[in-house]
């Protein structure tokens, strides 16, 4: 029977990618973490090439992301390994918009607290121009004298990172499907706006939401209830009516549910974001224990 969990043995690609040239990182938005989905860009290619090539990679099959960047941000120039993701459907959608049309619903299985320079001893420059390419062709420096299989690859890169989820593997395909179909603010108007409504596949149901919202503004409570933060307070009407929503049960691998407004919690971005990172303990605190932390700090 199949490993119902994810292993080195599923890492089967590598993809490398890009945004500003190098002077940005990709995909990093704090949105895009351990359990989220979002969309991952081919290029177009020769006739259309990115297409078969975006579609190629199985669900399940995961993909080492890696990215070379120029000097930014405290980071010297280089290499540096930041996602492993795996395809969550099986067709790629097109986005006509940009230089890279082609892309591919994914999920992130296991993302760099800080970005992961690569292992000196492998070279990466020919996976490149944005394909998913296999893993073996990260192949080791000649000047280092050394052989790696594919499976001591697969063990090198899986280890290399802490933070992730194996047990994504067992996420109910059909609930995120169905809310791929019932996704009502889906127009790609723009990378950031896509990002934060794809955010929702596991996060949060828009109707549900819109409730959490309504019932707080009624109250007059419409703040972090982590930090109690206002927007609208500290940024006045560009801030009226924002807050972020958390799931207090995760909802990646727990299967699908019926979700009540009691389920929620309202909190501002820095909260949400500590609540999506996992303690020493390898779990994640709750609304009132992240609140308890944040009072002992003040």
């Amino acid at each position: 029977m199949p490993d119902q969990n994810f292993t080195s043995d599923d890492l089967i690609w590598t993809k490398n990618v890009k945004r500003d040239g190098g002077n940005s990182w990709a995909y990093t938005e704090p949105e895009i973490n351990v359990g989220s989905v979002f969309y991952l860009n081919w290029p177009r290619g020769h006739r259309n090439m990115g297409k078969t090539d975006a579609e190629k990679v199985k669900i399940n099959e995961l993909i080492l992301i890696f990215q070379t960047v120029n000097r930014h941000s405290g980071y010297p120039a280089g290499t540096y390994l930041t996602h492993i993701v795996t395809p969550v459907d099986k067709k790629s959608a097109t986005d006509e918009t940009g230089s890279h049309p082609f892309k591919r619903l994914v999920t992130v299985v296991a993302r760099a607290e800080k970005p992961i320079p690569k292992p000196p001893e492998f070279d990466f420059r020919e996976p490149n121009r944005g394909w998913a390419c296999s893993l073996d062709t990260i192949k080791p420096f000649s000047r280092f004298n050394i052989k790696a299989s594919f499976r001591e690859k697969q063990r090198i890169f899986w280890e290399l990172f802490d933070n992730k989820d194996p047990k994504l593997k067992q996420t109910n395909i059909r609930a995120i499907e169905l809310a791929d179909s019932e996704q009502s603010d889906g127009s790609l108007e723009g990378a950031e706006k896509y990002l934060i409504g794809l955010h929702k596949y596991y996060e949060r149901d828009p109707k549900i939401i819109r409730d959490k919202k309504k019932l707080a503004e009624a109250d007059g409570i419409l703040f972090c209830e982590v930090c109690k933060f206002d927007f609208s307070e500290r940024y006045g009407l560009h801030g009226s009516g924002f807050i972020e929503c958390h799931h207090r049960t995760p909802i990646a691998g727990n299967g699908e549910r019926k979700t009540r407004v009691e389920d929620l919690a309202l909190v501002c971005s820095n909260c949400h974001r500590m609540l999506h990172r996992k303690n020493a303990n390898n779990d994640f605190y709750t609304v009132e224990e992240l609140q308890g932390i944040y009072l002992s700090n003040r």
